[in-house]
């Protein structure tokens, strides 16, 4: 008994010797970062401003492959079963956070995942056609109870949508209807139409609008006003305290990747947010940026699976 406690020992010692000497030596090749999302969306463009950077910090390239399908779950799926050796990214968003309540049946689970950095975070809005009857969330909510208004948004499931009928039902209780769009420009598309009453959507999907004046902000949810939008009014202002939603990108490797690859990339992902150049390309899309180490990482992402889930049950929503 005595040697198998011994051999196993030793084997024990020599795989944590293997990742430690791993860590020491990484990245030796090039690093992939999986998007659960589309070429030219939100969670695209914020990779592909912090790889470009992160690639120089590392000293290898960082390629970014897109997977999108299913909420990011697709995407999600495949980095959790690839090797926990650093090599392999998952670029997601807040959808990653809702999905653990929203889906019945996911074939991976949050603690397949590290989390490694959430970087940006853009705030969720409500907008509306500048000629539409109300202007104001209070004007608004007044329009609601006494008409139909419809809302418009990327989709069933989506932040967006889970945020604007959690608020209107459960705070706000009035009732509004989602019409749902396979997207955000054509959820904007509406709304300029005038198809629909409002939208709501992140501030990057419609940040264009809000500065060339197609589109008017009822109001942002966030602590603060947003730099794209400062005169719209938090949803807190308007009477409904600590009302926050928002919708960020955050980058994720297998369980078990060792401690220390998670510390490296976390830095590097830091670093390449702090540099001047990238700060303003993200900022300037309507994103606030964020520094966290990579316990606040996991406490961050921990507390949103929380919210979210609440927000999903609330309204009953399930998807099988």
């Amino acid at each position: 008994m005595k040697t198998k406690l011994i051999t196993v020992a030793a084997g024990a010692a020599a795989v944590l010797g293997a990742g430690a000497a791993q860590a020491q030596t990484y990245p030796e090749s090039p690093i992939s970062v999986v998007v659960g999302y589309s070429a030219g969306g939100f969670a695209d463009t914020v990779t592909r401003i912090i790889a470009e950077q992160i690639s120089k910090t590392l000293g290898q390239p960082v390629v970014v492959e897109n997977q999108p399908g299913a909420a990011s779950n697709i995407a999600a799926l495949t980095v959790s079963q690839a090797d926990a050796d650093g090599y392999t990214i998952l670029a997601t968003t807040t959808s990653v956070a809702i999905n653990q309540t929203l889906y019945g049946a996911l074939e991976y689970g949050m603690d397949d995942l590290t989390a490694v950095a959430v970087p940006v975070a853009a705030p969720e809005v409500l907008a509306v056609h500048p000629d539409f009857p109300a202007q104001s969330l209070e004007a608004f909510l007044d329009y609601a109870r006494e008409n139909t208004v419809t809302y418009a948004t990327a989709g069933v499931g989506s932040g967006s949508h889970i945020a604007a009928g959690y608020f209107f039902s459960e705070l706000a209780g009035v009732r509004a209807i989602h019409v749902p769009f396979g997207g955000g420009a054509p959820a904007v598309g509406a709304v300029l139409g005038q198809q629909v009453g409002a939208t709501a959507i992140t501030i990057p999907g419609i940040a264009s609008q809000f500065q060339a004046g197609g589109l008017n902000c009822v109001a942002v949810a966030a602590p603060q006003p947003s730099a794209i939008a400062p005169d719209c009014p938090t949803y807190s202002a308007s009477g409904f305290e600590d009302f926050v939603a928002q919708s960020w990108v955050g980058f994720f490797v297998p369980a078990g990747t060792d401690a220390e690859i998670v510390a490296l990339l976390n830095t590097a992902v830091n670093e390449a947010i702090a540099d001047p150049a990238v700060a303003e390309r993200l900022e300037g899309l309507g994103n606030a940026i964020q520094t966290l180490d990579p316990e606040q990482t996991t406490a961050f992402v921990s507390d949103e699976v929380a919210s979210w889930g609440e927000r999903v049950e609330a309204l009953g929503l399930r998807i099988d």
